[in-house]
């Protein structure tokens, strides 16, 4: 899976028979609600829009959380999925991408605690090759910043998921509050403590 299959037919597939609005000249200088808006009311290349904006950050978030990297691509086609049958429910209020960033969270999460159950309970799973190359993932060049991702993925969720949104996709600290539904002085907080705890298994990356 190359790339997400949220093509304009793929949606048309699963959507309500609707009336298609009138596009606007120019989607992608359309903002994220307006989208949404236009979303909600029918026209699908506004949400492939969004999808195109956003789906590059959504599976490097998805892949600093989830070590298989077809686990990563699939949550982040599910995040889209999940955010498309919301768009009717939608309220514009400028933090479509906080939305997005926090339904990933919940699907890595949720991900995760399947995986820990299959192995609770001895079920077989599927081997993982680590090592082979996969166009899902964005490889990170430097041995030094892949031995930091790696052991961010080990961190509790509390602070991996702060410290991605800041330092990998950039988030502001409202955003991140938002995000993890927290306020501005526990994202900063928690931020604070992770850095700490990286580098204390991590010494050699930030000396």
């Amino acid at each position: 899976m190359n790339a997400l299959a949220l093509t304009p037919r793929a949606l048309d597939a699963i959507a309500q028979p609707v009336t298609q609005p009138s596009a606007p000249r120019d989607l992608t200088a359309e903002s994220d609600d307006a989208l949404m808006g236009l979303a909600g009311a029918g026209l699908t290349a506004a949400f492939t829009e969004l999808t195109r904006r956003y789906e590059r950050r959504v599976r490097r978030f998805c892949s600093c959380l989830l070590s298989d990297p077809s686990q990563a691509a699939e949550a982040a086609q599910e995040t889209f999925l999940k955010a498309w049958m919301l768009r009717q429910r939608y309220r514009p209020r400028g933090q479509f991408r906080e939305l997005l960033f926090a339904i990933a969270r919940n699907e890595c999460r949720a991900r995760k605690r399947r995986a820990w159950v299959r192995r609770v309970l001895g079920l077989r799973l599927e081997p993982i090759d680590e090592q082979a190359p996969s166009s899902e993932v964005i490889v990170l060049e430097s041995e030094r910043d892949a031995r930091v991702r790696a052991a961010l993925r080990e961190l509790p969720e509390k602070f991996a998921v702060p410290l991605t949104l800041r330092f990998v996709e950039g988030l502001d600290y409202a955003a991140i509050a938002a995000t993890i539904g927290r306020s501005e002085s526990a994202a900063r907080s928690r931020i604070h403590y992770g850095l700490k705890e990286l580098a204390r298994r991590l010494p050699e990356a930030f000396s």
